[in-house]
């Protein structure tokens, strides 16, 4: 059997794949805050995001309808990828 090297670039192409899937799975374009586990299969804690949009380095474009932070799905993606290590 012939082993099969994975570079860096694969990683990275397979975990942008995923996080695409994502957000062609998701039901709406905005995922509010307390449904990132759910968007991102338990990688990322709500609480943690929240942590980011306090420090200035969170999702570009949050907003609040009522009392809850959304986050548009398209820069809650990006977000993610930009963050994610192959």
């Amino acid at each position: 059997m012939e082993k099969q090297n994975c570079t860096n670039e694969d990683k990275k192409s397979a975990v942008i794949e995923s996080i695409r899937a994502c957000a062609n799975h998701w039901p709406s374009r905005i995922v509010a805050r307390s449904e990132i586990p759910n968007f991102t299969g338990g990688a990322i804690a709500a609480r943690s995001i929240a942590n980011h949009d306090s420090a200035g380095t969170g999702v570009h474009g949050a907003f609040k309808i009522g009392r809850t932070v959304v986050y548009p799905i398209d820069n809650l993606v990006e977000w993610l990828i930009s963050r994610s290590e192959g």
